[in-house]
């Protein structure tokens, strides 16, 4: 979604859309500070809402529109009904700060790819017993999805502690 986010900041907006818009939402990759500040530049107004999602699992995160010029490359906190954790390769929780790996849990996550179970089985993991929130004798395993490449986790990591909470 950026691509169009950047060609739409180079635009001269109308005073009529200026003045009416109420809010823009990004989602999946993260939007350039520079096109983030163009936008509200243009758009003094306007409420951005910045998402990050997994295409696995719609939407992960939000960052409420009062933070986003305090902290723009944060992922916010999970959207409702969804968890978000950052876990160890053992499936412990990480310390806030502690790179790791971004899972997502919940009712936004697709069961899998349509006949594709070789990689479905690759981003589609049981989630650790030893996860936060896993409950005691929970038969079925819970499944979770991460993102492919875990450089982009870490990375993004460091913005949303496993409760949700920003940091």
């Amino acid at each position: 979604m950026p691509p169009l986010y950047i060609q739409l900041a180079q635009l001269n907006w109308p005073e009529t859309a200026t003045s009416h818009l109420r809010y823009f939402a990004n989602t999946g990759g993260r939007m350039p500070l520079e096109t983030l500040k163009t936008l509200r530049a243009q758009l003094p107004q306007t409420k951005p809402f910045l998402m990050y999602g997994l295409t696995e699992a719609f939407r992960a995160t939000y960052l409420p529109p009062e933070q986003a010029d305090i902290r723009p490359d944060s992922i916010g906190k999970a959207i409702p009904d969804a968890e978000v954790l950052v876990l160890r390769d053992d499936g412990s929780e990480c310390a806030p700060n502690e790179p790791g790996e971004l899972i997502q849990r919940g009712a936004h996550v697709a069961m899998g790819y349509w006949n594709d179970p070789e990689k479905t089985a690759e981003r589609f993991k049981p989630l650790p017993t030893s996860a936060p929130g896993r409950q005691a004798g929970l038969v079925l395993p819970e499944i979770a999805v991460s993102p492919a490449i875990r450089s982009v986790a870490m990375k993004r990591a460091t913005s949303i502690s496993s409760d949700g909470a920003m940091k």
